[in-house]
């Protein structure tokens, strides 16, 4: 049987607040600690600056994982055209350094003040997730996913997309950008923990019913990753690496109100659960463009099961 494997782009940003839920547990990090303890002063500074003030040292492991930092979104400089030959703009692209990244976010001007609050979903975060992550363990952040998450429950066609293993960029289905095809493999790349991870549908299934079964995480870690969401799109709050997402009962057809929870990415995958169904449900259409596609995708899904 032949295994489809599909770029997942943000959905990676679950895996990664996984692993710094591990790593706490095992005590080598706690959630309040401010970032600075963990990463070079020339990282972990004037990232978030307000009123001349640098703010930085206030940011916490939570601030990253939660998007509570108030760090700007540095990939708001690295989006892509909306026209021109997007194929050869694509391939072209060299990628970026996570010093770059950094860089980029320290250009734009910071939300608010760290954990005001408020959220906003930067990938500035992640950056800094994944660099904590091998900071704290000495190994490389693939390393980490591998023998911590794909490993121990099975996830076979899975891996981190790295500039030394590019050739599993082409291992991948095709995302298309409208009719064009995106040929990002150097971008996709640079993301690290905020969206390289390369998968299967089956494998995601895989650790998303292994995440909430307990096999990952105890119960009270996955409750310290699901509590304290707040509001970062429509319909969407985040706490710590998980979306909730509040689907119209009338679109759904649900009995209950109860949110799903999971994450979504750029490339219209998407991987949810609901549970008080125990129900995984996980799809991708690899179409950057337009990003409501996958919800609407989700929402028919549930229509469907619903009406049974």
């Amino acid at each position: 049987q032949m295994c489809i494997r599909d770029r997942i782009a943000s959905s990676t940003k679950m895996m990664a607040a996984t692993v710094v839920q591990q790593l706490a547990d095992e005590g080598k990090l706690r959630f309040s600690d401010p970032i600075a303890n963990h990463l070079p002063e020339s990282e972990a500074s004037t990232l978030n600056v307000i009123n001349g003030q640098d703010l930085t040292g206030h940011v916490t492991v939570r601030d990253i994982v939660a998007h509570t930092s108030g760090i700007a979104d540095y990939y708001q400089s690295k989006r892509l055209p909306k026209t021109g030959d997007l194929e050869t703009i694509s391939r072209d692209d060299p990628g970026w350094s996570f010093e770059e990244a950094l860089d980029l976010a320290r250009e734009l001007p910071s939300r608010f003040p760290p954990h005001s609050g408020k959220a906003h979903y930067s990938s500035t975060n992640y950056q800094l997730v994944g660099r904590v992550i091998e900071q704290v363990s000495g190994f490389s952040l693939g390393n980490e996913l591998q023998r911590r998450i794909f490993d121990p429950i099975g996830m076979n066609q899975s891996c981190l997309l790295t500039t030394n293993n590019l050739d599993e960029f082409d291992n991948a289905s095709q995302v298309q950008v409208s009719k064009q095809k995106y040929l990002g493999a150097k971008r996709i790349a640079s993301l690290g923990a905020e969206g390289a991870v390369i998968s299967s549908l089956e494998d995601t299934a895989k650790f998303m019913q292994s995440f909430f079964a307990g096999d990952l995480l105890s119960p009270t870690s996955r409750e310290n990753l699901l509590g304290n969401g707040l509001p970062v799109f429509p319909r969407v709050s985040y706490a710590s690496g998980v979306m909730s997402l509040d689907l119209p009962r009338v679109i759904t057809k649900a009995f209950h109100a109860q949110g799903l929870l999971g994450h979504s990415g750029a490339t219209g995958h998407l991987m949810f659960y609901d549970p008080i169904e125990k129900l995984t449900i996980v799809a991708t259409i690899n179409q950057l463009s337009p990003s409501t596609i996958p919800y609407r995708l989700l929402a028919a899904v549930l229509r469907i099961l619903n009406s049974r």
